[in-house]
């Protein structure tokens, strides 16, 4: 797959979830929920307009993570040597890449639970929010960890 094609993928998820706030923004009511508990019930009510703080933070953070997917600049846990160089830093730009799509469909997601528990539609996140976001954003770190390590030691097992 293409980067520019790839990079599609994380930007339409984006680009969703602000549509999807933008489209039924005149269907909210005046309090929408913007808290919600360990459960992902719905906690904490806000004036409407503090539902746009969402589509900032969703552009802010594809923003950043893309520049960071970009740039060569990476604080590695590992000594960075020229055999190892290409491949830690092409998995450091690939673990950038899977954090933007994660952290993109997290926010869109927020967004779309945010309008449609406004409208109650929905009750709130549900209880496998936090677990399956959460766990996905660990996991996925723990991995970028465990290859990278792997790399590491083999390359040193052939010096």
């Amino acid at each position: 797959m293409s980067k520019s094609i790839k990079e599609l993928l994380p930007l339409g998820v984006t680009l969703l979830g602000i549509g999807y706030l933008a489209f039924n923004w005149s269907a909210l009511p005046e309090l929408v929920p913007m808290h919600f508990g360990l459960l992902g019930q719905p906690d904490g009510w806000a004036p409407k307009p503090v539902a746009l703080f969402l589509p900032f933070i969703a552009l802010f953070l594809y923003g950043n993570l893309t520049f960071a997917e970009k740039s060569n600049r990476f604080n590695m846990p590992w000594k960075i040597t020229e055999q190892n160089r290409d491949v830690l830093f092409s998995m450091a730009r690939n673990l950038m890449f899977t954090l933007k799509l994660e952290l993109s469909a997290l926010i869109a997601y927020l967004q779309i639970a945010v309008v449609e528990t406004a409208l109650k539609h929905m009750d709130g996140l549900g209880p496998w929010f936090a677990p399956v976001f959460l766990g996905s954003i660990f996991i996925t770190i723990g991995l970028f960890f465990v290859q990278g390590t792997s790399v590491v030691r083999q390359q040193e097992k052939l010096l």
